[in-house]
């Protein structure tokens, strides 16, 4: 007689155009263009860059444009803490209730940037609050924290 298997977790609904369509008329929800707003509907490629970035289960990851948090549920299966930024407060609280079961996801809503060489310090709270206690690892972690640390930062274009 072989024991029961556990039950697996439900999987995340699939984000297709159509379940987009339908979650914004839900809730009253219109791109906005100026943002450059841009949805994943494309299930390759999300499994592409969930695949792709290479995230370990002691990982932090700091996530900017949390969308309607497809990438970020994602994101938050592999890592030990996912610090995600949206700066649209619509789109924000669609996140929240997508991610309500995902304890080791912080949303910051705002900006990423207070300036435009200047990560918000509610950013850095967050990312300073998800590393706290924990191995920060090498390498480029160390870099990324020093950066984040520093008073300026440059972007490459």
């Amino acid at each position: 007689m072989t024991a029961p298997s556990d039950p697996q977790p439900a999987a995340p609904a699939r984000q297709t155009t159509t379940y987009l369509k339908q979650l914004f008329a839900q809730v009253g929800f219109t791109i906005d263009a100026k943002r450059g707003q841009n949805f994943l509907v494309d299930l390759n490629l999300l499994d592409l860059l969930e695949r792709s970035a290479g995230i370990r289960p002691d990982d932090v990851v700091l996530e900017v444009g949390t969308g309607t948090g497809a990438l970020t549920e994602r994101l938050a299966r592999a890592a030990r803490h996912v610090v995600t930024c949206e700066v649209d407060s619509r789109l924000a609280q669609l996140a929240r209730d997508k991610l309500v079961d995902c304890d080791n996801v912080t949303l910051v809503e705002g900006d990423v940037l207070a300036s435009k060489h200047r990560f918000a310090p509610a950013v850095l709270a967050a990312v300073d609050a998800a590393l706290s206690g924990a191995d920060r690892g090498e390498g480029a972690c160390d870099l990324f924290w020093a950066l984040l640390n520093s008073k300026e930062f440059t972007f490459n274009h």
